[in-house]
């Protein structure tokens, strides 16, 4: 069973490091910015999904293809 991390390497999608970040700031096509605080998240240990057309996606490890199948359609 792959790792997130691995699973989004094969995908070939970039992945960003937020340890020890207090905030991801989204920036989509439209100019629309989406601030997420990781310092008001308990238990964070999930990956944002993110392209500028959509809205970020928070994905759990253990369902990392299934939402990736879904948010990259």
């Amino acid at each position: 069973m792959m790792t997130s991390h691995e699973f989004l390497d094969s995908m070939k999608v970039p992945v960003l490091e937020a340890s020890g970040k207090k905030l991801l700031k989204f920036i989509k096509a439209d100019q629309l910015v989406t601030l997420v605080r990781l310092d008001t998240i308990h238990n964070f240990w999930g990956v944002y999904l993110f392209t500028p057309a959509k809205e970020p996606d928070y994905a759990e490890p253990v369902m990392i293809e299934e939402r990736y199948k879904s948010y990259f359609k």
